[in-house]
């Protein structure tokens, strides 16, 4: 999930991947660097192949947290962009399919910045 984006170029990204891994990223500058990212396989992302996993980015007071399937992982303190924030989805997979690959978004909510 991308938000505070100011543009393509400028953004932070929450994810859950295929191979458990959960982390937080930014691209300034159309440069990406990890903020943080967990090992894989470690049961916070739900991998089997009808599972549904969920992730939330808040964002208050400076500081931006992710939420895993309602397991909060880690906060970090952040300057916090200013302009008209867009957010977004993305998915991507690196190995071919032989079976059709779904993503379905169940929801999704979003507030004002604190």
């Amino acid at each position: 999930m991308y938000f505070l984006a100011t543009e393509y170029s400028n953004k932070w990204e929450g994810l859950a991947r295929a191979d458990g891994t959960a982390g937080l990223y930014k691209k300034i500058g159309d440069k990406w660097s990890t903020v943080w990212e967990t090992p894989a396989n470690n049961n916070l992302v739900k991998t089997g192949p009808t599972d549904v996993s969920s992730v939330r980015a808040v964002v208050k007071n400076g500081t931006v947290t992710v939420i895993v399937n309602g397991q909060t992982v880690k906060s970090v303190r952040a300057q916090i962009p200013a302009g008209d924030f867009k957010f977004g989805f993305a998915v991507e997979y690196n190995k071919t399919s032989a079976a059709p690959v779904s993503f379905a978004v169940h929801s999704y909510k979003v507030t004002a910045v604190e």
